[in-house]
């Protein structure tokens, strides 16, 4: 190998290793238990968005097991949430159903996620200790 190829290929094994420290990458994917649940939500504020078009929506959870609800476009609501098993969330929308979902944790970063039935992953759920408003202006 000639120098100048030895130096180019340096500089490409230089610029690989600089970049696979540098890449950020995702910490294991834990699903939370119950009690991680409620410990989460008890008392605290939840939002983010949902859906094809990014829905946002901001929700306060009492520790009473209810949801004080604001989905952007939609009146404020109330429903009923609880925990179901060992590591499921779930709301009840009356006759919109029972929706319930895995919420897991990415160990490194802190993202927390729904997992949806069809085991879809929600984008990042953001949660802020006790109640904030829920409106969107």
């Amino acid at each position: 190998m000639t120098k100048s190829k030895s130096a180019r290929a340096w500089a490409f094994g230089m610029a690989i290793a600089v970049g696979s420290v540098c890449t950020a990458h995702a910490g294991e994917k834990k699903t939370l238990t119950a009690a991680e649940i409620t410990a989460m939500v008890s008392g605290n504020t939840l939002s983010g968005v949902f859906g094809e078009k990014s829905t946002r929506y901001a929700q306060r959870n009492h520790a009473n097991g209810i949801a004080v609800i604001h989905v952007d476009g939609s009146p404020i609501r109330i429903a009923p949430w609880f925990v179901k098993g060992a590591d499921t969330y779930c709301e009840d929308w009356d006759k919109g159903g029972i929706y319930c979902y895995k919420i897991i944790l990415d160990t490194e970063t802190g993202e927390r996620n729904f997992v949806y039935s069809d085991g879809s992953i929600s984008p990042k759920i953001n949660l802020q200790e006790g109640f904030h408003p829920i409106t969107f202006e």
